[in-house]
């Protein structure tokens, strides 16, 4: 095996700053033979971005829209070198196929290259987009956003597109940021902030307040980092979530995005069994189940085997489309060891190139789930034989039909924790006016800050004058107010 040496930069403030020796550089190492040396940070870049604190609440959403729409658009465009880079080395540490990284760098391109949905999702999380940039009337208040000030995300390598959102979240509320790259992928929200800065102007004030550097969990200089933050947006593992959490002073927001699961549900004597087995086989093979999005459990109300037998010829062209990504040691043997279980526990175990799919009746019977495109199926008589498998880490459940099925099945698992129903095949399209993780998360990144109305402000309750609600006030000889 061929090892390739691969100089990435950090940014500070907006600058590309590749490492000049091992000296100065973090170089992390994966199994395809390529090495990653990114300089580290140091008490200058620190200093560097404590002392930026310009003020950007005042630049307009039109503005702030438009330079993502740029940056965006450049990332989407595979025939730039940036981006062709991005998608290689994406492939080469992460294990993704070309197929897969390419369609997520395309999906959040494509998103964010229409302005109108960052208005939609303001107005979805805000209940007016025009709240960003002027005050807003809200009964008697007028109300305002202003962005915390500075960002700090602390993001994972599992889902390439999730650490991309995070920082689009950031620059969308008008916040200074500083990314924290996963080892797991060093390059994908990296390459985005590289286009934003290129396809703009680097000397954009929003360019300036974007930081993405690494550095290890243990590193002082992550402590640093918490420091000099008005707010962190970390995910990850709990374990991991709890360390940062607890290294976050007091009267500063944390926002986290834990680990969650999946499911999907299937009416089988009500659906068209094609469609049905097509839109499950997507929903498993994007991203090899890594993401919290993943179906990991299929119940079937009806007959499973007509089911079964579709879903597996479409993983099989699932994989013609998304090839299956490389997989660790301990991972291909993890689903072997499931594979195994399985024969040993006489259930019905089918497997293809890059799948497996394990008819289990009893639901109890194979508990540790492996992902790596492995389903578990249950044969079930009502819905209700969910609930078991529903808690507070539940996140998403598809759906076919989804028609006539969709409001009981989310009154029925969502009053258990449950945060969100889809149709089957949409599981990793989330669409105008999604919450996440059972929230608007925009909100959290900024100060919602009131304007008082005068005491002449007429409203709907009575019709006071001046002086009577200065007698409820403040105890003076003026009339009693009146209804």
């Amino acid at each position: 095996m061929t090892e390739r040496l691969i100089d990435i930069p950090k940014i500070v403030c907006g600058e590309e700053i590749f490492p000049q020796s091992d000296a100065d550089s973090v170089t992390v190492a994966y199994a395809g033979g390529i090495k990653l040396r990114i300089a580290c940070v140091t008490d200058e870049d620190m200093q560097r971005i404590a002392r930026n604190r310009v003020l950007l609440h005042d630049i307009p959403l039109a503005e702030v829209t438009t330079y993502l729409q740029k940056g965006a658009e450049g990332f989407g465009r595979m025939s730039d070198g940036l981006t062709s880079e991005a998608v290689e080395l994406c492939c080469g540490i992460t294990g993704f196929s070309r197929q897969m990284v390419t369609r997520d760098y395309r999906q959040i391109s494509g998103y964010l290259a229409h302005r109108n949905v960052l208005y939609d999702l303001l107005d979805a999380e805000f209940g007016d987009h025009r709240v960003m940039d002027e005050w807003v009337r809200r009964q008697v208040a007028r109300v305002r956003a202003f962005p915390r000030g500075r960002v700090l995300h602390v993001v994972a390598g599992n889902v390439p597109i999730s650490s991309i959102y995070s920082l689009v979240r950031s620059v969308l509320t008008k916040n200074h940021s500083i990314v924290k790259l996963p080892s797991r992928d060093l390059i994908s929200c990296l390459y985005f902030a590289r286009a934003l800065i290129r396809h703009n102007r680097p000397d954009h004030p929003l360019s300036r307040a974007i930081s993405v550097v690494y550095c290890p969990s243990g590193d002082p200089m992550f402590d640093r980092m918490i420091g000099a933050s008005d707010m962190v947006c970390a995910w990850g593992q709990g374990e991991s979530l709890q360390a940062i959490k607890s290294r976050v002073p007091q009267g500063v927001p944390f926002l986290e995005f834990g680990p969650k699961r999946s499911l999907s549900l299937i009416y089988a004597d009500e659906a068209d069994i094609d469609k049905a087995a097509m839109r499950i086989a997507h929903d498993v093979a994007v991203y090899d189940q890594e993401a919290c999005f993943s179906p990991q459990r299929l119940f079937v109300v009806g007959d499973a085997e007509p089911l079964v037998q579709a879903i597996s010829r479409w993983l099989d062209v699932q994989h013609t489309h998304y090839p299956k990504g490389s997989m660790t040691d301990d991972l291909e043997s993890h689903v072997m060891r499931t594979r195994l279980e399985g024969i040993y526990r006489d259930l019905d175990v089918r497997t293809g190139e890059s799948w497996t799919v394990v008819v289990a009746p009893n639901p109890y019977a194979m508990l540790d789930h492996p992902l790596g495109r492995t389903l578990f199926v249950h044969p079930i008589r009502s819905p209700e034989e969910i609930l078991p498998f529903v808690d507070d880490e539940t996140q998403s459940i598809s759906l076919y039909p989804y028609a006539g099925h969709a409001e009981e099945v989310g009154s029925l698992l969502c009053a258990r924790g449950m945060v969100r129903v889809c149709e089957a095949g949409m599981i990793s399209h989330f669409r105008q006016g999604f919450t996440h993780d059972g929230a608007y998360p925009l909100q959290h990144f900024v100060r919602l800050a009131y304007l008082d109305e005068t005491l002449e402000y007429i409203y709907k309750y009575g019709n006071p004058t001046v002086e009577q609600y200065e007698a409820l006030l403040f105890g003076s000889t003026a009339p009693a107010l009146t209804s």
